[in-house]
């Protein structure tokens, strides 16, 4: 049975983040990415070809990606916390061990309007309200 935590729960009272709040940019895959049924390693990849086919990356321009996958209206799925090795993210991404435990597990809810991309600030990081963490990953 998966945890149901209070919907005032936000990502910001559960994620202990290493690194200055203004090393983050959140992002939101939709669309073709809607499917997580690859392991984590194999998304990252393909992630990374799709980022570096040029439309979105200058909007990487930040240390560290957190990242979340569609699961249903306006709920995303924790995809993992990317860190990029250069800040251009020319090189290729690494998946890094944090929150490692919560991938395809931690559900949350954010309304992100139309891009797919934000820049998180603390304002935001306590908008993501958790809405449950699921037993198995999906």
């Amino acid at each position: 049975m998966s945890e149901n935590l209070s919907i005032t729960t936000s990502l910001a009272d559960i994620f202990q983040l290493p690194e200055p709040i203004d090393q983050y940019t959140l992002h939101f895959a939709t669309g073709a990415w809607r499917a997580f049924t690859e392991t984590p390693e194999i998304w990252i990849k393909n992630w990374n070809s799709n980022v570096n086919a040029g439309r979105t990356k200058k909007a990487f321009t930040r240390k560290y990606i957190i990242s979340f996958v569609n699961y249903d209206h306006n709920e995303w799925l924790f995809g993992g916390i990317i860190r990029l090795l250069n800040n251009q993210g020319e090189e290729e991404p690494i998946l890094t061990d944090l929150y490692a435990d919560l991938v395809g597990r931690l559900v949350v809810t954010f309304q992100k309007g139309r891009t797919p991309y934000l820049q998180l600030n603390h304002q935001r990081f306590k908008e993501i309200k958790v809405k449950q963490i699921l037993d198995q990953p999906k």
